[in-house]
């Protein structure tokens, strides 16, 4: 029987549409990084792992288990319902996986997938935009649902974000934080935020300023630089951090007007202040060739190329080995990686 559960142990792990005619703007978004436990679940559904998933077992004949959203308020201007997900068949028969709208008493089905059409999506994820217009002023739920002859007929669906979008005249986005995660103390960096215009309409009078977790403004920049719908701009901020931690850099977008402040505020790009105290680390791999699949990229690593890249990212130096050396007195940290084990 090809079905295997495996329950996995990791040791060691460290982590720190557009469209021609309109640009859309993110509106609501679940990610499932975390359970938000808004979410009603059948049997089968979980929210784990960073994603909403239908996972085939227990098996379950004749079956109709669907995962419901809250309440969301669609603006008058929405625009697209956007699902990244992928669905995964083993030995289909009659299983449907769709999608719809709950709009008071009544469901609407936007979109429905006969299994029997084999997998959709790749693997790490594609999105499905399904147009919300009809629904617009309305309060909604968003409904997955799968029914069929058994769950033993698929692998699982695996949704990995789901958000809505709208269309606004007037919109700035604060996209990134670029520049440097690690530096001395008293040492001068440069870092940049990127802004785009997600509005229908050019913007040229804007301001654009760099933070400090907690508030502390760095820099500001107020522009005229002329953006057109989905253009974006870069500015360059300088900066000497004067105490040592581990913080984060943001940047924010204002705009008079702007009909849509949720995205004015970029993601935090982490920053490690140095004390100038060297650290030596010690990665011991000793995982026999263990690999997991990474969160963002999707590629298959080994299980030490999180450490190494949590180390890499704060500028601490390490020594990698595939054998424990005799003498560990020159290290101050040692990591041992144990990989991936499995019982099945």
């Amino acid at each position: 029987m090809r079905k295997r559960i495996f329950l996995f142990f990791l040791l060691a792990g460290l982590f720190i549409c557009f469209n021609s005619v309109y640009a859309q703007t993110v509106f609501w978004e679940e990610t499932f990084d975390t359970n938000p436990g808004t979410w009603t679940l059948d049997q089968n559904w979980s929210i784990q792992n960073g994603m909403l998933q239908l996972y085939w077992s227990p098996s379950i004949t004749n079956y109709d288990l669907s995962a419901i959203s809250p309440v969301i308020t669609l603006p008058e201007n929405v625009g697209d319902l956007t699902v990244d997900h992928h669905i995964n068949v083993y030995s289909p028969v009659n299983e449907v996986m769709e999608i719809s709208i709950i709009s008071g008493e009544e469901n609407y089905v936007l979109w429905s997938y006969e299994i029997t059409n084999g997998n959709w999506g790749a693997e790490t994820g594609s999105d499905l935009n399904l147009p919300l217009v009809d629904y617009a002023g309305q309060d909604i739920q968003i409904k997955l649902r799968s029914y069929g002859a058994s769950t033993f007929n698929f692998n699982w669906w695996y949704i990995f974000d789901v958000s809505v979008n709208a269309l606004f005249d007037n919109d700035m986005t604060a996209m990134n934080v670029a520049g440097p995660t690690f530096i001395e103390n008293n040492q001068p960096g440069n870092w940049s935020v990127t802004v785009k215009n997600s509005g229908l309409l050019p913007q040229d009078n804007y301001t654009v300023k760099l933070f400090k977790h907690g508030g502390l403004e760095i820099g500001s920049v107020h522009s005229t630089t002329l953006l057109e719908t989905y253009e974006t701009v870069s500015f360059d901020f300088d900066w000497t951090p004067t105490d040592i931690e581990n913080t984060g850099l943001f940047g924010l977008v204002i705009l008079d007007g702007d009909e849509f402040e949720d995205n004015n505020e970029s993601r935090y790009n982490y920053l490690r202040v140095h004390s100038g105290v060297p650290i030596n680390a010690l990665v011991f791999d000793t995982d026999n060739n263990s690999h997991y699949t990474h969160p963002d990229t999707g590629a298959i690593l080994g299980c030490e190329e999180g450490i190494k890249e949590a180390l890499d990212l704060n500028g601490i130096p390490y020594d990698y080995v595939t054998n424990l050396p005799d003498d560990l007195s020159a290290y101050d940290i040692i990591f041992v990686e144990l990989g991936l084990y499995c019982v099945g």
